[in-house]
C-alpha cells in the first residue's frame, strides 16, 4: 500500500509539473513575440504560445493559477493586436474573434488584479507600461505635426490661399485622426490593465470630433465611421463620440443608426441639450424640417436660455419659409394648395422672429441678422418694423 501512495503522490507530482510547464512554454513563446519584427513570424510565436496556454487554462491544476491567467492575458492580447495589425493592412478581419480575444486578455488581466496576494499585478503593469508610452507619444506627435506643418504651409509664399487651406485642410484629417487613434490604443491599454483615465477619454474624444467634423465636410463618410467606430469600441459610454457617430449617421441618411446612438447618449446623460441640438442641425442639413424643428424644441426645453440652439432654430424657421415660397411660386394662387402653404409661409416667419430677436438682444453686434429679421418683417409686409431693424442693420455696421 506504501508503494502504491509513493508511486500515485509521483504521478500527481509529475502531471502538476507537466501542467505548470504549458505555462513556462506559453511564456517562452511569448518572448519571442515581437509584431515589429514582422506580422507572420509574430503570429507564429503567438498562435504556439495560444496552444499551451489553452491547455494550461482548462488544467484543474493550473485553470486558477495567477499566473496563467498573466500569460493568457498576454497571450490574447497578442492574439488580438496581430488581428488588428492585419486588419489594418487590409485583410479580410473577423470582428467577433478579435472581440472574443479581446475580452478573454482583458478578463485574465482582471483576474491577475484580482489576486489576494498581488503577485503579478506588476508584470501587467511592466507589460504594457512601454506600450502606453509609446501610443500616447506617437498622440502627441501627431498635434505636434499638425502645429508644424501647418505654421510651414502659412509660410510658404509659393502657395496660393486656396492652396494653403486645402493643404491645411487634408493635414488636419489625417492628423486629429492620428491622434484620435493613438490617444484610442492608450484607453485600450489602460482598459486592459483594469485603469481609467477620464482626461485621457475626453482629450481622444474632442480629437475623434474634430477629426470627424473635417471628414464630413470633405464627404469622407466612410473613413469617418471607420474611425469613430474604432474609438467607440474602447470608450462606448462617451457621448461625445456617440453624438460624432450621431452625426456620421445622419450624413449616411442612416436614421435609425442615429437613434440607436442617440438613445445611448441620452441613457447616460439625458438632459444634454447639446444631443439634441447636433441632432437639430443635422436634421437641418437633411432637410427633414419636423424632425429639425422637434430636436430643436427639445434643447430649448432643456435650457431656454440655449443661445445657439434659439439661433439655428430661428435660421431652421427662415429656411422652412423659403422652401414653402419656392412651392408656392409653382402654384395657382387661387388653388386651396396655395392657399395652405401661404398660411405655412407666414407661421415659419412669425415663429423665425420669436427666436431671432430675443437672440439679436442678446447678442447685438451680429450685423447680419439684423438685415435677416429686416427681411422677414418686409414679407410679412410689416414696414414699420423692417425699417426699424434696417437702421438698426446700418448702425451696427457703422460700429
Amino acid at each position: 500500500m506504501k508503494k502504491f501512495l509513493f508511486s500515485l503522490a509521483i504521478g500527481l507530482s509529475f502531471s502538476t509539473f507537466a501542467q505548470k510547464k504549458f505555462i513556462t512554454d506559453a511564456a517562452l513563446s511569448m518572448r519571442k513575440y515581437n509584431p515589429m519584427a514582422g506580422i507572420d513570424a509574430a503570429k507564429k510565436n503567438v498562435e504556439k504560445a495560444k496552444e499551451f496556454i489553452d491547455q494550461a487554462a482548462v488544467s484543474p491544476e493550473t485553470m486558477n493559477d495567477p499566473k496563467m491567467f498573466l500569460y493568457q492575458g498576454q497571450v490574447y492580447f497578442a492574439l488580438t493586436e496581430i488581428a488588428m495589425m492585419e486588419k489594418m493592412s487590409g485583410k479580410d478581419a473577423d470582428d467577433a474573434k478579435i472581440e472574443e480575444y479581446a475580452a478573454t486578455a482583458e478578463n485574465a488581466f482582471k483576474k491577475v488584479k484580482e489576486d489576494p496576494k498581488k503577485e503579478y499585478v506588476q508584470d501587467v503593469a511592466d507589460f504594457f507600461s512601454p506600450k502606453l508610452l509609446f501610443a500616447l507619444s506617437q498622440g502627441d506627435a501627431a498635434t505636434q505635426k499638425l502645429q508644424k506643418d501647418s505654421d510651414d504651409i502659412n509660410a510658404d509664399p509659393k502657395l496660393t490661399a486656396q492652396e494653403k487651406k486645402q493643404k491645411i485642410d487634408d493635414l488636419k484629417i489625417n492628423e486629429y485622426a492620428n491622434a484620435a487613434t493613438f490617444y484610442t490604443i492608450g484607453l485600450g491599454y489602460k482598459k486592459m490593465m483594469s485603469e481609467q483615465d477620464a482626461n485621457l477619454e475626453y482629450v481622444t474624444s474632442q480629437y475623434l470630433s474634430a477629426a470627424v467634423g473635417e471628414m464630413l465636410d470633405k464627404k469622407q463618410v466612410d473613413k469617418a465611421l471607420e474611425l469613430g467606430q474604432m474609438v467607440y469600441s474602447v470608450i462606448p459610454k462617451n457621448v461625445n463620440v456617440l453624438i460624432s457617430l450621431i452625426n456620421i449617421h445622419l450624413q449616411k441618411n442612416d436614421i435609425a443608426s442615429s437613434e440607436k446612438y442617440l438613445n445611448e447618449a441620452l441613457a447616460i446623460d439625458p438632459s444634454n441639450k447639446q444631443l439634441y441640438y447636433v441632432l437639430g442641425t443635422a436634421y437641418m442639413d437633411l432637410k427633414d424640417y419636423e424632425k429639425a424643428e422637434q430636436a430643436l424644441l427639445k434643447a430649448l426645453e432643456i435650457d431656454p436660455l440655449y443661445g445657439e440652439a434659439q439661433y439655428q432654430l430661428g435660421a431652421h424657421y427662415v429656411n422652412w419659409a423659403k422652401d414653402i415660397q419656392t412651392q408656392m411660386d409653382e402654384l395657382d394662387m387661387k388653388s386651396t394648395q396655395y392657399k395652405e402653404l401661404d398660411k405655412q409661409f407666414f407661421d415659419k416667419y412669425n415663429k423665425a422672429l420669436t427666436h431671432l430677436e430675443p437672440w439679436i438682444a442678446a447678442n447685438p453686434k451680429e450685423c447680419s441678422v439684423y438685415n435677416v429679421i429686416s427681411g422677414i418683417y418686409y414679407r410679412l409686409k410689416n414696414d414699420e418694423k423692417d425699417a426699424e431693424y434696417q437702421a438698426k442693420f446700418a448702425a451696427c455696421k457703422k460700429q
